[in-house]
């Protein structure tokens, strides 16, 4: 006897076989047989039967003209291409199936089948399905090698998907390898979680889990995450050669390596402060140190890890970085435009949870960033549904938690939508308790300052970017903005501008910060006695060594007089005031000459301090000028170009007009360097130190 079974989860209903012996019960009453037994009965019935058959022909006649011939209709003959079985199309029906045809029953079956092709059925394997969204479906099917399955801690459950990794490898001919697998149990005893992972032929692995190279976790990260990160940068330091570098080489290879290798995590977790300050050391190290040995740094870090265009070396400040990356995801969430079924999945999860402790590391610290977002995010209300009454920018320049911060304190719903405040004629806008008479004043002025934007409109918000020139979010606006405080310098942007070596720039602006390790500077740190200057008797610092120094007051009088410049620097401010007076068409040969001044001038500096060499004559030191802006010449544009080398053509007409009297200061015991000033009236005498010679 077979019975049907009532269906739990699935679409087939199971049957159930008794092969019992079946009871006898009583008779059956026969209606029929009750009738024949009546006199008469049986020559009625053949009446009957006769007063009917002229009906049925007449039926018959009636379908034929209609429908026309029946038995024609099944002819080949009648039908064009009439589909027919063969021999072989009957042999298939009793042949056993073959894999393949199993695989595509099952890889073809509909959605509510047991299984389907994403693995989802009526109880089999449960997942996010359409749940998440109309018309949006979450498959299991991956490509990767790498999968992280979701199970509850159920010995019956944890069976079942190992039946299912054994279905797999015997449908498609790939091994899982259970010694790499790991089971992560989540607030799970150790002894139940060994027991699962037996059941199922893996090994108990170590929190947090590494997948696509991020470490996932349920608590926030720690700096133990953050190991792999320090160690490949102390790796990367070990094939470089500190001392063999500039300073620029150096400030290139830490934006460009030293600095990008924590991006990616950056990109989703919040750095800690420890692993923070462990990198920056890392970084100044490297650029103030030379190699092993421990030099003095010149600088600050945070000084110079601010934008150039504001007094830094442009190298990334992390934190500020790592707030820039993270911010991104505020706007991709607050974003109209951007679609995707993980924004609908974070929304459906966190929208209705007020309760933060059950909120997830991550989504805590994209909410602890959001208001740096909504400042910079500009909405032009069109329907309101995506923009948020109180936390975004649509009304004026600010938001309205900032410019009626009274009434944001008590209102009932902060994460308010304009469409909801608009409707049923402003009474979705609630608060905690009874407002105040200024309060009360304060909201009037506020709902008719906004009715402006009424009526709303069908269309979805205008949602732009104020924080740059682009008109949607800009990680390097953000990161801009965050290191934003009000003062930007135009003396380093000038710096910067100029087309020469990045070494030479750092060393200009290492001097416009005063941190030259001059002998001043060096006195003050205890390291050296001495403070004379390595040209003159004076003390040496770097106003003194660079613009008032008797060896350097030449050399500037002779750059100002081949440029048409009435004053010549004495100090570095008077210089940056020098410069800004200049005409714009002669401020950038000014530049670039005195920065070729400026570096030979320190170069020769070091040159006398630690290989005791003898300061050149001017002749010599307005050579090496030419050499250099010669050198550096191919990065300028024609007409600076041009510039340039018609002071370079002074320099030659000065070595060949030498038959003058000259104004020399020089060391006693080297009088007889050839040295070129300026041409004097008078005749030859020393004094000081200073001679006047014939050339």
């Amino acid at each position: 006897m077979v019975s049907t079974l009532p269906r739990y989860k699935s679409d087939h209903s199971p049957l159930l076989l008794n092969s019992d012996k079946k009871e006898e019960g009583g008779h059956i009453f026969r209606y029929e047989s009750k009738w024949a037994e009546e006199e008469d009965f049986s020559q009625l019935v053949p009446q009957w039967w006769k007063q009917m058959s002229p009906g049925l022909d007449k039926a018959t006649s009636w379908q034929k003209t209609i429908k026309g011939d029946t038995i024609l209709s099944l002819e080949p003959e009648f039908w064009r291409n009439a589909p027919q079985l063969s021999q072989d199309d009957v042999a298939a029906l009793i042949q056993p199936f073959s894999e393949l045809e199993i695989k595509d029953a099952l890889f073809s079956s509909e959605g509510d089948k047991t299984p389907g092709p994403d693995a989802r059925g009526a109880g089999f394997i449960s997942g996010l399905g359409p749940s998440i969204d109309e018309g949006q479906q979450i498959t299991n099917l991956h490509y990767a090698d790498d999968t992280i399955v979701f199970c509850k801690a159920e010995p019956q459950i944890v069976q079942v998907m190992k039946w299912t990794f054994i279905a797999f490898e015997a449908l498609s001919g790939m091994k899982v390898n259970y010694n790499k697998c790991e089971a992560f149990p989540i607030n799970l005893e150790m002894d139940i979680a060994q027991h699962l992972a037996d059941l199922f032929g893996c090994k108990i692995g170590d929190w947090p889990i590494l997948y696509l190279g991020i470490p996932i976790h349920w608590r926030k990260s720690r700096k133990s995450d953050w190991n792999s990160i320090v160690e490949r940068c102390h790796k990367r330091l070990q094939g470089w050669v500190g001392n063999l570098l500039s300073y620029g080489g150096k400030v290139v290879l830490i934006n460009s390596i030293l600095s990008a290798l924590p991006t990616y995590m950056m990109s989703f977790h919040l750095m800690p402060a420890c692993v923070r300050k462990k990198l920056d050391q890392i970084r100044s190290n490297f650029l103030w140190n030379s190699g092993t040995a421990r030099k003095i740094h010149l600088h600050n870090w945070d000084g110079v890890c601010r934008p150039k265009m504001r007094g830094g070396l442009g190298i990334t400040n992390l934190q500020n970085f790592n707030m820039a990356l993270l911010c991104k995801w505020v706007w991709r969430l607050r974003d109209p435009a951007c679609k995707g079924w993980w924004k609908t999945l974070v929304k459906m999860k966190y929208s209705n949870t007020s309760n933060q402790q059950k909120w997830s590391p991550f989504w805590k610290t994209i909410n602890r960033f959001a208001q740096c977002v909504n400042i910079l995010r500009a909405v032009t209300i069109r329907n309101g549904k995506h923009s948020l009454f109180w936390e975004d920018c649509w009304h004026q320049d600010m938001p309205l938690k900032i410019s009626h911060s009274s009434l944001y304190e008590i209102c009932s719903d902060k994460n308010l939508t304009v469409e909801r405040a608009f409707s049923n004629n402003f009474r979705n806008i609630t608060f905690k308790r009874q407002l105040s008479f200024v309060q009360h004043r304060d909201f009037l002025f506020l709902i008719q300052d906004i009715s402006c934007h009424l009526p709303l409109l069908d269309d979805d918000d205008i949602v732009t970017w104020k924080g740059g020139s682009q008109i949607s979010f800009s990680t390097k606006d953000m990161y801009l903005w965050l290191d934003d405080r009000g003062v930007n310098s135009p003396f380093f942007n000038n710096i910067w501008k100029l087309k020469i070596p990045l070494k030479i720039q750092i060393f200009l602006w290492l001097l416009c910060k005063d941190r030259l390790l001059t002998r001043t500077k060096l006195r003050d740190k205890g390291i050296v006695d001495s403070v004379q200057c390595v040209y003159c008797p004076g003390d040496e610092n770097s106003n003194h060594l660079f613009f008032a120094c008797a060896y350097m007051q030449p050399v500037w009088r002779w750059l100002c007089r081949n440029l048409n410049i009435s004053q010549i620097p004495s100090s570095l401010q008077h210089f940056f005031i020098v410069a800004e007076q200049l005409q714009d068409r002669a401020k950038l040969p000014f530049r670039l000459c005195s920065a070729a001044a400026l570096w030979i001038c320190w170069k020769q500096r070091n040159d006398i301090c630690f290989q005791n060499t003898s300061p050149v004559s001017i002749l010599a030191f307005l050579a090496k000028i030419k050499s250099l802006l010669m050198y550096w010449s191919g990065m300028w544009p024609p007409d600076v170009k041009m510039q340039v080398l018609d002071m370079i053509g002074a320099v030659e007409m000065a070595r060949q007009t030498r038959t003058k009297s000259y104004n020399v200061w020089a060391p006693l015991g080297n009088t007889d360097e050839e040295v070129w000033i300026e041409d004097l009236e008078g005749q030859p005498s020393v004094e000081d130190g200073w001679i006047t010679c014939v050339g």
